[in-house]
């Protein structure tokens, strides 16, 4: 019995594996939004951010993906040791008018498993 207790204990104080953004604020429900802004039509921006396990255990990025063919995920690394970071990059094709897509990125984390990306902008002439 004094084991399990102990174990319970011990298991209590560990925060597993959390994901987090440099600097982005994410929201308790997991969402952020990148702003693209004005954009000239027929480019390619794109933006990066910093990715972040502030946890005590290793973080693992099963999934990145966008809701659509004209945005592009990138990431450098999907296995996160603690403390350890990764560059995100989300890319799109601008078109004229308003742009809203999102992306996901899947992991083993206890704070956010499934972390939303909304991308929003504005094509221009």
């Amino acid at each position: 019995m004094r084991l399990v207790i102990l174990f319970l204990l011990l298991a209590s104080q560990c925060i597993g594996q959390e994901i987090a953004f440099e600097d982005i604020e994410i929201d308790e429900k997991g969402f952020i939004v990148l702003d693209f802004g004005q954009v000239e039509q027929k480019t390619k921006p794109k933006v990066s951010a910093t990715l972040v396990n502030v946890g005590d255990k290793p973080l693992i990025i099963s999934r990145f993906t966008t809701s659509c063919g004209c945005t592009v995920p990138y990431i450098t690394e999907r296995i996160l040791e603690p403390g350890g970071k990764t560059t995100i990059q989300i890319s799109w094709i601008a078109r004229l008018g308003d742009f809203r897509s999102s992306g996901k990125i899947e992991s083993n984390a206890t704070n956010h498993s499934m972390l939303w990306i909304r991308l929003e902008g504005e094509g221009i002439e």
